[in-house]
């Protein structure tokens, strides 16, 4: 139809892979009569993605796209679209992201952006925007799955030559496609990022996700909602030496969040809980923790009506031996156990080890993984009861992979039955400790760094790792399908 005209403007033009590439498209009616577009459930509008240097398309994608791919499989009623009619000379903006619609990073490179929409008999076409996408160089990443937003979260710290920055990617859904990466917040300038946290909901209909960082000597925090920053608390100077954030954090009822940090102090370990609301920020007095600040510590919320708690679980690793500490704390870090407890130890090397942020029933189990004994030849997958005896730990047995594996990843969510990820060379592997033999999840797929299973209460699994040439990458289980 003649007169139709398309423009495209994005807020940035160098983003990393997989980060969002949220714009706006302006529609506007340059002819002489009415025209009718759809708006939802999805717009006409499909993007291009041409390569800078020759032309050749590289990706197209498109909201009715995307909604067909997440809802393969669902039953649904038949979605009545939504028009507006543009009188001439009316315009229509429409805000979309065609790096969600992807459902995959774009490949680093130099790209021209365009989008082209059908109206009648007619197309138009925008002019081409410059894009350049950059690797995803992440130092440090953390992941869990929120049952209450049915959402996987992400959130990681990326440096390249202009800083650092923390990104955050939350999932439309329990697919880890449905998802892109939103840039958050710059580390402070000449300071190195030590460490990232995102804040797990403990109630349903909770606005927003708290996310949290270590820089040096300090820990900043805000609060996320879509695009927005919706609270930014003053920064917390952290007196801990070698500080490590407590995976994950916790975001209460009353909006209010709070991030458990160990370090060391006078020589042996401390722990402060850092408490934030969109006014504020406190930090407790340290309390007694550990001997040491253990490489990975992991905490679940027990909301009891007498003493709701913290229950912090870690492994110390000496001497081929593997020992599970549990301790519990209340919400402002003081403790309510005289010291750790040894709820588990075994005479081998700890490969993984996971615990449920909020445990649906107890008693809680804390999920490991270890390496085989000589007298087996098997891998041992344990359940350790957070509560010791009388409640015992539960083994199952795993078949070794047909390769040595370099990571693993296991979850304490037990869809699909006790499920375990190898990296072996530029594969991943997939087993379950009830049964399932090892089989490829995917070809050759480069480097792989940070590797995690991402499970859900639904029925969906899938990979996700870091890839040093591109970023953030994910797989799902090839043998998923939506549930209404």
């Amino acid at each position: 139809m003649p007169g139709m005209e398309l423009s495209l403007s994005l807020g940035r033009t160098q983003v990393i892979a997989g980060e969002s590439l949220a714009l706006q498209a302006v529609v506007t009616n340059g002819g002489s009569q009415p025209v009718e577009i759809q708006i939802s459930p999805h717009s006409g509008l499909i993007y291009e993605f041409r390569s800078s240097q020759d032309g050749v398309l590289r990706y197209t994608a498109s909201s009715q796209a995307y909604l067909r791919a997440v809802t393969a499989g669902l039953q649904l009623p038949p979605l009545s679209p939504s028009t507006v009619t543009l009188a001439p000379g009316q315009s229509r903006k429409l805000r979309e992201d065609p790096a969600l619609f992807l459902m995959q990073p774009l490949a680093p490179g130099k790209y021209l952006l365009s989008a082209k929409l059908a109206v009648g008999d007619s197309q138009s076409e925008s002019s081409p925007v410059a894009l350049e996408v950059i690797p995803a160089r992440i130092a440090h990443l953390t992941f869990f799955y929120c049952p209450y937003q049915n959402a996987m979260v992400c959130v990681f710290d990326h440096r390249d030559d202009g800083g650092a920055c923390v990104f955050h990617r939350e999932t439309e859904g329990e697919q880890l496609g449905s998802g892109v990466a939103v840039r958050r917040e710059a580390i402070s300038a000449g300071k190195e990022g030590l460490g990232v946290a995102a804040a797990f909901h403990t109630a349903p209909q909770l606005e927003g996700r708290w996310i949290a960082w270590l820089e040096e000597g300090a820990l900043s925090a805000l609060r996320a909602w879509g695009p927005a920053v919706t609270a930014k608390p003053p920064l917390i100077p952290i007196e801990l030496a070698q500080p490590r954030l407590i995976q994950p954090g916790f975001h209460f009822g009353d909006g209010s969040s709070v991030f458990l940090v160990a370090g060391m102090e006078a020589g042996r370990g401390r722990l402060q809980a850092i408490t934030l609301t969109p006014e504020k920020s406190a930090a407790s007095t340290p309390a007694a923790f550990f001997e040491s600040v253990p490489q990975r510590v992991l905490a679940c919320w027990t909301p009891l009506e007498s003493q709701p708690r913290l229950t912090l679980v870690w492994a110390d690793t000496r001497d081929s031996e593997a020992r599970v500490f549990a301790m519990s704390y209340s919400p402002l870090g003081k403790p309510l156990t005289a010291g750790p407890e040894q709820i588990y130890n075994r005479q081998a090397r700890l490969l993984a080890l996971e615990l449920d942020p909020l445990p649906a029933e107890p008693p809680a189990y804390a999920h490991a993984l270890f390496e085989p004994s000589e007298s087996s030849g098997q891998f041992a997958y344990v359940r350790i009861p957070l509560a010791g005896a009388p409640e015992r730990p539960q083994e199952f047995r795993l078949p070794p992979p047909p390769q040595a594996a370099s990571e693993w990843a296991i979850s304490s969510l037990e869809t699909g039955g006790l499920l375990v990820l190898a990296r072996i060379a530029d594969r991943i592997w997939v087993a379950s400790a009830q049964g399932r033999q090892w089989e490829p999840l995917t070809g050759a797929i480069g480097e792989i760094r940070h590797l995690r299973l991402a499970v859900s209460t639904g029925g969906y699994w899938g990979a996700l790792w870091a890839d040093p040439a591109s970023g953030l990458r994910d797989v799902s289980d090839p043998g998923y399908r939506a549930q209404a």
